[in-house]
């Protein structure tokens, strides 16, 4: 056991100290405060620390909602009060843009509900059901507060079906999501089986379609949603729909009547969006061929003469239509842009770029790659509450 001042926050939320010289994050910690904590993994330069003891503490803690708070590791910030949360994620967007020479920038910030937001988690099997990777192993929950009401109340029935079924489902992981009133339920599982999912679905609050997905294909296996239609339950979705909605709005007011790239595009929506909202063309680029597939159906579907719709690496298609844009929107998975791309961005002749992130680091560092634009405005939009992440909208002018 270690008696640790904590100096600051880390840029993933957890607290710096030291220990001889040697730097050690804590986890649920504030600065100022004096701990007690544990040591539970440590190398030559760097150890890591779980909290055991308050010996000092901050004004801004507070008591946790959650009661599987600090054990099941999907939460960094609820003994925070929210107007802190919000006032730290600043300071760590804050010091990453001071590290690339980016000073003085305001930062607006966007947020909603701290709780009851996320319209899909990921539950794995455990000895008792379904529960979450914790920081020192599984953690069977029966709820989960971060996660939108409909799928709280209904995780310990879930799981409870799971407890009893899982030697006959082979079970992976679950994905709990939710679309309006109902709930989806994707197991996903290593060979499909046959199984009469009725039963389950009966235990439940609200309709709910239920899926197997095996190697990547998904099957519906029940539903008794009202209406008849499948949702996808695999389409890439903002798990925070208020904020989604706040930071889609900002993105649409720099796309009128412009002709836009949007970079990443996945299955289409937000290339749906600048259409619907005055963009006068809009290339949707995207990698992946189901979503690929899943932008052309939408396309087919809504009409949308001025959206077109390409395959393949950004860096490869850009050059193509280098010509034809005023603006490039890229929103990358968390790694951040490549360097091809980048340097495809550098290259083409759009004259404003929009750069969505949900890691600051990786958004720090291509900024630094993409000289030739000036940030003209940045916001930060909560989209993950009570977690280190957020997410990073920046328009761009070249310079």
């Amino acid at each position: 056991m270690q008696e640790l001042t904590i100096e600051e926050l880390g840029y993933n939320g957890e607290g710096v100290s030291h220990i001889n010289g040697k730097v050690c994050f804590v986890k649920y910690v504030l600065p100022n405060e004096v701990v007690q904590a544990k040591i539970i993994k440590s190398n030559s330069k760097y150890c890591w620390a779980l909290p055991e003891k308050i010996i000092k503490s901050s004004p801004y803690r507070i008591m946790p909602l959650c009661p599987y708070f600090g054990k099941c590791g999907g939460c960094d910030f609820q003994h925070i009060k929210y107007e802190k949360e919000i006032e730290i994620k600043k300071q760590i967007l804050e010091k990453q843009l001071d590290k690339i020479g980016i000073k003085n920038l305001k930062i607006n910030s966007i947020f909603a509900n701290d709780y009851f937001y996320r319209n899909k988690i990921r539950l794995y099997p455990t000895d008792l059901g379904l529960g979450y990777h914790g920081i020192e192993g599984m953690v069977s929950i029966e709820n989960c507060k971060l996660a939108t009401q409909i799928i709280d109340k209904n995780i310990k029935q879930i799981s409870e079906f799971v407890f009893e079924n899982k030697n006959i489902l082979g079970l992976i992981y679950v994905e709990l999501r939710c679309f309006d009133d109902l709930i989806c339920i994707n197991f996903f599982v290593k060979k499909k089986v046959n199984f009469d999912f009725k039963s389950l679905a009966e235990r439940l609050s609200n309709k709910c379609q239920i899926y197997l997905t095996v190697n990547g294909k998904s099957f519906c296996c029940y539903s008794n949603s009202l209406n008849g239609e499948k949702v996808n339950p695999c389409a890439f979705k903002q798990v925070n729909n208020k904020i989604a909605e706040k930071l889609y709005k900002k993105v649409i007011t720099y796309a009128k009547n412009k002709s836009v790239a949007n970079c990443y595009s996945g299955a289409g929506l937000l290339s749906k969006l600048l259409i619907d909202n005055g963009a006068l063309n809009v290339y949707g680029l995207e990698l992946g061929e189901n979503e690929h597939q899943e932008a052309e159906e939408l396309k087919r579907e809504n009409n949308l003469k001025n959206l077109i719709n390409m395959k393949g690496d950004c860096a490869d298609l850009l050059p193509k239509i280098s010509r034809e844009i005023d603006l490039i929107i890229v929103d990358p998975p968390r790694g951040g842009c490549s360097q091809s791309v980048i340097q495809s961005i550098l290259d083409s002749k759009a004259k404003n770029l929009i750069y969505i992130s949900c890691n600051n680091v990786t958004f720090a560092r291509d900024i630094s790659y993409l000289k030739d634009f000036k940030i003209i405005e940045i916001e930060l939009y909560d989209m993950f509450p009570r977690t280190a992440n957020f997410e990073i909208f920046a328009y761009l002018e070249r310079k």
